[in-house]
């Protein structure tokens, strides 16, 4: 067996980067909604209904660090369904949106 071959793949080579336990881009989302939360309350008291969401995102990541983008995922396909349940006969994850073409041959000949 090679030296590669036994080196191990640390935790910290492969998690997200996390600012109080949540991954940045998670942390962004919620402090966006507190700063909404604050400008349309027009009271900085109102921040403390973020905490819930804050520890309720905490308890999602608790065990995956990848969790919200699957769920983010899981409502993007699945939940939402995605209009593309015709053309594939379920929910696809596919980043371009799908086009079916109807017909055969060439559409521009002529």
């Amino acid at each position: 067996m090679t030296e590669r071959q036994r080196d191990p793949l640390f935790v910290a080579a492969t998690r997200p980067a996390l600012f109080l336990g949540l991954p940045i881009e998670m942390a962004v989302v919620m402090i966006m909604i507190g700063a909404m939360i604050v400008i349309f309350g027009h009271n900085p008291f109102y921040l403390t209904l973020v905490l819930p969401l804050w520890f309720g995102a905490r308890w999602l990541v608790r065990y995956d660090y990848n969790a919200p983008r699957v769920a983010w995922l899981w409502f993007r396909t699945k939940a939402t369904g995605a209009g593309e349940n015709q053309a594939w006969g379920g929910a696809s994850p596919a980043p371009f949106p799908m086009k079916v073409q109807q017909g055969r041959g060439m559409p521009n000949a002529g």
